[in-house]
């Protein structure tokens, strides 16, 4: 999709959102329009809609899907709209529920409904797509939309960064630290600080502390778009990272609930249950990886040992990435090497040089 066509369907979707809640009548007498602040942006890319029933009959696909805010005579609106175009012929996209990774919709035609949309999140690479279904007119089409490229602007990245401080200020200022003054570690909610770093953050979004902003916030948000492209770009250059595989695992939840079966699916097995464990460890479905954890008991053992240290050293820099991505794991400890000792990896040892410091055992 060109940079003119997702320019074009996001003024689509903004027009959409403002008349909704307005009215034309308002608009007719002259009302001054509300600007716009896109607080989610679901869906935004292009693909192809297939009739299963006939490879013949496909369909060119752009569809965009947003959460718009609008400051309207005093008060804050949140309007979900979407456009879905199949070839040429246009369709409103309303009624919409998301869930954990999905969609679903009805869509319409000068206000009457003609059809129907399910999507679900999954990736390609580090690409997200959505698949699913769509009706319309009676006809139903296999459906699958790629992400495309649409970063953070500025002031997206400054709006998103003061709802983490405001919702996380401690991690906040942790991971900020240095733009905060010293008054701002001492008093992480005082919401000057956050406004601080998120200003700070809008004018030097390449900062390496606002990146590690934006990777945190974007890890609680693969619903938006903008963190899937983060992530995407990220994971590029930072394979190796604990984060990509946190971005894999949970970015297609839902559809590999779903589909478990699928390709994707059956590659993310082992680090689905290890992540899972992670961030559950007191659960009882730990215990379906007995047969898992006798076939890669290296694995498990390295992420185990890792843990157990990772627990009581958390402020050192090898250690800060893993317990952003597992933070129960880092708290949790006893009750995580339980688990695995009950999954057949038996007296997890520390190498000499992890040690756990004296008193903490």
């Amino acid at each position: 999709m060109s940079r003119k066509n997702v320019i074009s369907l996001l003024v689509i979707i903004a027009s959409l959102a403002i008349i909704a809640p307005i009215g034309l009548s308002q608009l007719s007498m002259g009302q001054n329009l509300p600007k716009p602040v896109i607080s989610k942006m679901a869906v935004l890319g292009n693909g192809i809609a297939i009739n299963p029933n006939d490879l013949t009959d496909f369909k060119l696909v752009r569809a965009g899907i947003a959460t718009v805010k609008l400051h309207f005579m005093g008060e804050e609106r949140s309007i979900t709209k979407g456009i879905i175009f199949l070839d040429q012929d246009r369709y409103v996209v309303n009624n919409i529920e998301f869930g954990n990774e999905t969609i679903d919709a009805k869509l319409f035609v000068n206000g009457t409904e003609v059809g129907s949309l399910h999507l679900e999140l999954t990736l390609k690479g580090n690409k997200g797509v959505w698949v699913g279904d769509i009706s319309v007119n009676g006809e139903t089409y296999k459906i699958y939309i790629t992400d495309v490229k649409r970063k953070f602007q500025p002031s997206e990245v400054k709006e998103k960064i003061s709802e983490f401080c405001k919702e996380h200020p401690a991690e906040c200022v942790k991971n900020a630290k240095g733009i905060a003054s010293a008054y701002c570690e001492k008093n992480p909610t005082d919401p000057s600080c956050r406004e601080k770093i998120a200003n700070y953050c809008k004018d030097h979004p390449k900062d390496q502390r606002c990146v590690a902003l934006q990777k945190v916030y974007c890890l609680k948000h693969f619903e938006d778009q903008r963190c899937r492209e983060f992530y995407s770009e990220y994971c590029e250059k930072n394979k190796e990272s604990m984060f990509c595989n946190a971005f894999k695992v949970r970015a297609t939840q839902k559809f590999c609930k779903n589909h478990p079966n699928a390709r994707i699916c059956k590659a993310l097995q082992i680090e689905r249950k290890l992540h899972f464990c992670l961030e559950n460890p007191n659960s009882p479905e730990c215990q379906q990886m007995i047969e898992i954890a006798k076939k890669n008991k290296k694995k498990f053992e390295e992420k185990a040992k890792l843990a157990v240290y990772c627990a009581y050293h958390q402020n050192e820099t090898k250690c800060q990435e893993f317990c952003e991505v597992y933070p129960l794991a880092c708290k949790q400890i006893p009750k995580l090497i339980s688990v695995f000792n009950k999954t057949g990896i038996k007296g997890i040892k520390l190498p000499t040089h992890l040690t756990i410091p004296r008193g903490r055992r």
